[in-house]
């Protein structure tokens, strides 16, 4: 499944460790940089602190539904997504 970035870039989710949430930033680590140590990070998008979270769980249910594509929401067009239902405990 390929991801559409805020900023427009294409990141394939087969190489994606995992995505996590710093403070309003949104990012998906893709590897490890074994000459700095550090984690090789994508940047999904910048969010409000209270939408970061939701949109992060909404991710994971495309990701497991291997939705084609999957496209972040741009920062100014939240208002729909607060209608979206996430099943929560296998609902």
């Amino acid at each position: 499944m390929w991801i559409k970035a805020q900023d427009g870039s294409l990141i394939n989710s087969d190489k994606i460790i995992s995505i996590n949430v710093f403070e309003t930033r949104l990012f998906a680590v893709t590897g490890y940089d074994s000459m700095t140590h550090t984690d090789i990070v994508t940047d999904l998008g910048y969010y409000e602190k209270s939408d970061v979270e939701k949109i992060k769980t909404v991710l994971y249910c495309a990701l497991a539904e291997q939705y084609e594509p999957f496209t972040m929401p741009p920062i100014d067009g939240l208002k729909e997504w607060n209608s979206i239902p996430i099943s929560k405990e296998g609902e």
